[in-house]
Formats: structure tokens, sequence, C-alpha cells
């Protein structure tokens, strides 16, 4: 055997070393035996050493008996090696694939650099030729659409392309690239001009074809312009900037149809409403009308079904608060069977000119004037169309006032007239200048003919036959129910005016010169001024006015009068108590007693209606006829208990006017005894008088209610002018009726009412 090198001698030993310390540390049994006392070095070497070969002995064994597994697993790692092998080789592949990859990537990177730096370079060109050649040439599509397609929304779009492009043709730049001397646009101008031409004679014919739609389909024009020519639009404006005789053209044909048109729609519309007019009032229908007038022809007896509707104002006001409602259906009314006022039927027709005046507003000035409203042209174009229409209705309503005698109708369309322009403010202006004109137009020929009437009534009153006024009682007499309901419907619709003419008067009026001149005063110069003014109103009843505030001021001004008139008529002339001469309707009653019931009646009648209008807000007005009931209703508690009472009454105003004459007393005690004997009887006599003679229960109980106040309170001063004179012990002191019971037989009438 060779002896092994010193390398691995070294290295065995060292190994051998390491076994060692590694022995003595996994094993401390080892260590321990090794440092007991009295063991030899030689002998536990030596039994290391035989332990040792014990050892690999075994593991020798162990090795042969493992030998298979052994060569399995050498052949196990080889198999790893030519594995792995292949593996180097893949990655090698791999490493190589990659960096060629990477070459790649580099290469496209820079490719891509380049690319973007070329589409950016590419898109500025674009920015700075693409507007350029839009505008310059146009889409052959809508070229084709233009020339050969049909007129609709891509016909549409292809006119507002071939605009676009004609207006940047003829515009002006700075801007050097986009110069109109380019070859580009000198090559398309002849084309562009044919596609002009062509476009601008479809355009005008579609236009006018639609228009002539219109005028031939009347009964859907605001469905037509919606449907058919609003889209069209553009067509319109198309030939406004390339062709403006023809887009003036189509214009005037437009307003020309239209005009047509509207006159034809609200002319059968007026002859419709014809159909649902309804008679309120007739000729006949005036304050003073003669009684003859209002009689059945037949029966002789007057007609009282009519009593109040040509002067009552009644439910009729209820047309201004349905102002913004929309007009009347004709044919559902007349299926209905319904019948309208005369306002009704101005309201109706008013309103459909309102709301075919703002939707042709708006259709005017988007179709012809390109949604400008401010523009004077727009203003211009809407009295063209609806002149003819205004005229139209302006003469339908000169026909209807010509027979019209309803003055609560016209103070109705009056007050429908202001409402009306006050609505169209807040409307579009070029709306509201044209119905502002049309209902000025509206009310200089209302404002005569309800002047008319309201004079009529005036001078009815200041003319009247009274042998034809009928029979006169003590009833309340038709021309105070008539006048009262026709002053309390112009007090109720226009309150401000009338406390304004009332003011003016109150301003303007002079102290009387004596009480007989004093009623008749205010009444001439409210003569004078009507005259004076009527005068100037049917030299101008044409021009154009104020407003119906005007018409309502005249009003109010003519109610004044008539109300003095109407008091002038019924109200007898006094003088020291006695009559000395009846001024109209009073002067026919025969007896003083009935002239007063007369005039209570009336006065009273007067007052009831202003109450029951609710226009006591009016004072003047109300205090006016007010202070006349009260007065009568003192005249006549004075009348009635003087023909009971009358030299008690005397007595004391005798005895309180001469204080320090001596009382007879004598004439005192037959009085005590004459009233205590009578006074049951004269208060049940002026119960049974008082309510026969007033036919107002409510009145009627107000006056038995001073009568016999007033009887008490004479009573009570006789006592006192007599206890004064004659003290308590008086002989016929127990003559005297106790107050207490004259209280309490009054009490007894007052549980009838």
């Amino acid at each position: 055997m060779t002896a092994a090198p010193a390398s691995d001698a070294a290295f065995s030993a060292d190994e051998f070393a390491e076994d060692i310390r590694h022995a003595l540390e996994s094993d401390p049994a080892i260590a321990q035996a090794l440092l007991q006392p009295g063991s030899k070095l030689k002998e536990r070497t030596l039994e290391i050493e035989r332990e040792l070969r014990e050892v690999e002995v075994g593991s020798v064994r162990d090795y042969v008996r493992q030998s298979s597994r052994v060569a399995d697993l050498h052949a196990q790692l080889q198999r790893c090696d030519g594995i792995l092998a292949e593996m180097q080789e893949r990655l090698l592949g791999f490493e190589a694939d990659l960096g060629s990859a990477s070459r790649d990537l580099k290469s496209l990177r820079s490719e891509s650099r380049s690319m973007a730096t070329k589409l950016k370079n590419r898109r500025a060109a674009e920015a700075k030729l693409g507007g350029f050649l839009k505008r310059v040439a146009l889409d052959p599509r809508h070229a084709s659409v233009i020339c050969d397609g049909a007129v609709d929304d891509s016909f549409v779009e292809a006119v507002a392309a071939l605009d676009e492009t004609l207006g940047f043709a003829a515009e002006s730049h700075d801007d050097v690239s986009f110069s109109r001397d380019w070859r580009s646009c000198r090559d398309l101008a002849p084309l562009m001009e044919k596609l002009r031409g062509k476009a601008t004679a479809r355009c005008g014919d579609e236009l006018l074809e639609r228009i002539d739609e219109l005028h031939r389909d009347s009964s859907n024009v605001h469905q037509l312009q919606r449907v058919r020519l609003a889209r069209l639009a553009p067509l319109q404006r198309f030939l406004e900037r390339h062709a403006p005789e023809v887009a003036n053209h189509v214009k005037d044909v437009y307003v020309d149809r239209m005009a047509r048109t509207l006159h034809a729609l609200f002319r059968a519309y007026h002859a419709e409403l014809e159909k649902l007019d309804l008679a309120v009032a007739d000729r006949n229908d005036v304050v003073a009308v003669p009684e003859d007038a209002v009689r059945y022809a037949l029966t002789g007896r007057v007609s009282l079904a009519k009593r109040g509707d040509g002067f009552s104002l009644g439910d009729r006001a209820g047309v201004l608060k349905r102002m913004d409602e929309p007009p009347l259906l004709v044919h559902v009314a007349i299926k209905e069977n319904r019948r309208y006022p005369f306002e009704e039927l101005f309201r109706s027709s008013l309103r459909h000119l309102a709301d075919a005046a703002l939707s042709e507003t708006h259709f005017v000035t988007a179709f012809l004037h390109g949604a400008d409203q401010s523009s004077p042209a727009v203003q211009s174009t809407l009295q063209a169309i609806f002149r003819r229409a205004f005229s139209a209705t302006l003469e339908h309503l000169e026909n209807k006032l010509f027979a019209c005698h309803d003055a609560v109708g016209l103070l109705l369309v009056v007050r429908l007239i202001e409402r009306a322009r006050t609505r169209a403010t807040r409307g579009p202006a070029p709306t509201a200048s044209a119905l502002d004109a049309f209902l000025g137009d509206c009310e200089a020929l209302v404002r005569p003919r309800l002047l008319t009437i309201l004079t009529q009534n005036l001078e009815g009153v200041k003319k009247a036959e009274l042998s034809r006024l009928g029979v006169v009682s003590t009833a309340p007499h038709y021309v105070a129910r008539r006048y009262g309901e026709l002053h309390a419907t112009v007090l109720a619709l226009f309150p401000d005016e009338c406390r304004a003419a009332a003011a003016r008067d109150a301003d303007a009026a002079s102290p009387p010169a004596s009480p007989a001149a004093s009623p008749a005063s205010p009444a001439l110069r409210k003569i004078v001024e009507f005259a004076s003014r009527r005068s100037s109103v049917s030299s101008t009843a044409s021009a154009p006015t104020n407003g119906a505030a005007s018409a309502a001021a005249q009003a109010a001004s003519l109610m004044e009068e008539l109300r003095e008139r109407t008091a002038e008529l019924l109200l007898p002339v006094w003088k020291s108590n006695q009559y000395v001469g009846l001024l109209r309707l009073a002067r026919r009653l025969k007896k003083d007693k009935a002239k007063r019931v007369f005039l209570v009646n009336n006065y009273d009648l007067i007052c009831s209606i202003f109450a029951e209008r609710d226009v006591s807000a009016h004072e003047s007005d109300v205090l006016f006829w007010l202070n006349k009931l009260h007065a009568e209703r003192e005249a006549f508690v004075e009348d009635a208990l003087r023909e009971a009472f009358a030299d008690l009454i005397d007595f004391v105003r005798g005895a309180e006017r001469s204080a320090d004459a001596q009382l007879d007393l004598g004439q005192a005690a037959a009085l005590a005894k004459s009233f205590a004997a009578s006074w049951r009887a004269a208060i049940a006599a002026a119960n049974a008088d008082v309510l026969r003679l007033f036919a107002n229960f409510v009145n009627g109980v107000e006056v038995l209610k001073q009568v016999f106040m007033q009887l008490l309170l004479y009573y009570t001063r006789f006592q006192e002018i007599v206890r004064k004179n004659g003290g308590d012990d008086v002989p016929f002191a127990g003559d005297f009726v106790p107050t207490a019971t004259i209280l309490d037989e009054i009490k007894k009438y007052s549980r009838i009412f």
C-alpha cells in the first residue's frame, strides 16, 4: 500500500481532531470518563479505537445492505445532472432570446417616438388645414342631398353645411392660411355658386308650398306651423343670407297668407259666437223707461222677470275672474244649449286673439327673424299679420255695439279691456304692442257707446213723462230699483274712479245759494261739465285713448249726475214743514203721508241694493242716500205721531220754546187723560200702519222702533215739563202712564220682529 499524501494525512488528522472535539461536546459521558482519576489514556484510547472499529464494521455492513439504494441514488443524481445541464442550455437560449427582445424593444421605442412626432406634426397640420378644408369643400353627400334629396331633416342639415361653407368663403380673414385666393377656393367657387342657386330655388319652393298648406288647411294653423314650418326655419335663415330677395318674397307671402287665414278664422269664430249670444237688455232697459214699454202685450202687466237684468251685476262679474280661461268652444256650448251675455263673448274673442298673437309672436320670431324679439321688424310683421284679424274683430264689435243697450255688459267690457292690457304687458314686447293698439281701438269704440247708454239713462230721468211711469203708490218704484242696480254696478266695477270723481266733486262744490236751489246746483254744474266733455268725446271718438280708465272716470261722473237727477225725480221740495210743490213722481201722490212713505221705501231700496252689492266703502254715494233715508224716516215718524198726538207734541214744543211762560195745567190735565185713554190704541194703529206701508220688513221695523222711541221721548218730556211747573203733587198726576208700562207694551210688539 502506498503512503497517503501529506496533505491527505493532514487533512485526516484535522478531521480526526474535529471528530474528537465533536464527540466530546456531543457525549458528555466520554468527557467525564476521560477526566475520571485513575483512568489510563492508553486504555481509553484502545477502547475508543475498538468502538470505532465496531462502528466502522457496522457502517460497512449497513453500506453493503444499502448498496442497491445507493446505486439508485447515484443514477438519480446523474439524471438530475443531465436535467440541470439541459435547463442550463435552455436558460442560455432564453438569455439569448431576451437579449434579442430587448434590442427589438429598443427599436420599437425609437420607432414609437418617431411615429408620435409624426402624428403630432400631422395633427398640427390638420388643425391648420382641416378647418379650412371643411369650410372650403362641401361633403359630397350634402351636395347630393341638396340637388336630388327629399326636403327633410337631411336636407336642412345639408343646407346648413352649405350655408357655413358659403359664409366662410364670403368672409375676409387676416390669417394667410385662410386666404380666398388659394387655387382650391377658386376652383370650388363655380360649384358652390351652382349649389347656392339650387339650394335657394328648392328652399324657396318648399317654404312657399308649406305656407300655401297653411292657407289651404286653416283649421289647424298653429299645429302645422309647429310640425312643418318650424323645422324649416334654417332654410329661411339661408335665404336671408344668400338670397335676400327670395327671403323677402317668402316673408311677404307668409304675412299675406297668414293675414288672410287669421282674418277668415276670426270672422268664422265671430259668426259662431253669435249663435251663443244671450240678449240681456234692449232699448227699453233705461232707468226711467215708460211703463207701457215693459208690459206684456197680451196681459198688460208689468214684466218683473227682467226688472234688474239690464242693470244688475249679479254673477256677471265672474267674467273678470275667467280672464285667463280658454276661449269658448262654440260647438260644445251649442251642444249643451248654453247662451252667454255680451261680455263673455267679448272675453272669449279677446282671449282667442291674445293666444293667437302670442303664438304668432313666438313663431314669427323664430321663423322669420331669427329669435330676436326685440327687433322692430318683429312688431311690424306681427301688426301686418293681425291687421285684418283686428279689423274683423273691430267690425264685429262695432256691429254689436250698434244695437247694444246693455250698460252692465259694456262696463264689464271696459274692465276686460283694462285687464287685457295689464295681462299683455307681461308677455313679449311685440305682442304687448300689437294688442295695446288693438285694445285702444276697442276702447275707442266701446266708450262712446257706453257713454251714450248712460246718457240715455240720464236724459230719460231728466225728461221722464210722469204719466208714463206707471201708477205711483207707496211701494218702491222700478226707477229707484234700476238706478240702484246700475249705480251699484258702476261702484263695484270702478271703485277707484268713483272715489276720484267724488273727491273732485267735493273739491269743486260751492255753497248753494238757497235751500231750494241746493239739489239742483250740483246737477247743473255736472250737466255743463258733461256737455263739454261729451262734445270732446264725440269729436275724438276714433282717436286712440289713454285706456279704460278714461271711460271709467267718465262713467263715474255720469253716475254722479244720474244720482242727482234720480234724487230730483223722487225728492219733494220742502218749505216750513209743508209741501208747497212736489217734484216729479212724489207730486202724483195726494197725501203727505203717502209721499213720505214713497220716499222712504225708494231710498231704503237704493240703500239695500248698495248693501247687497257690498259697496259700503263708497261713503259719499252711500251717505247721500242714507242721509235722505234718515231724514225722511224722521219726518214720517213725526207725521205718524202727529196723527194721534198732535196736541201733545205742540204742547211739548211750545213749552220748551217758552220756558218762562205760565203753564196751562188744565190743558196739561186734558192731554194726560187723553193720552192715558188712547196710547195703547195709537201704538197698535202705528204698528199696523207701519207694517202695511213699508215694503221692506227690516225698514218697517226700523221705522216702527223710531215711532215708539219718539213717542216715549215726547211723553217723557211732557211729564218732566208738568212736574217742573206743577210739582210732583199735581192733581192729575194719577193720570200719568208709567214709563215702564209703555215699555212693556212696546216689548209686546217687539216680539213680532
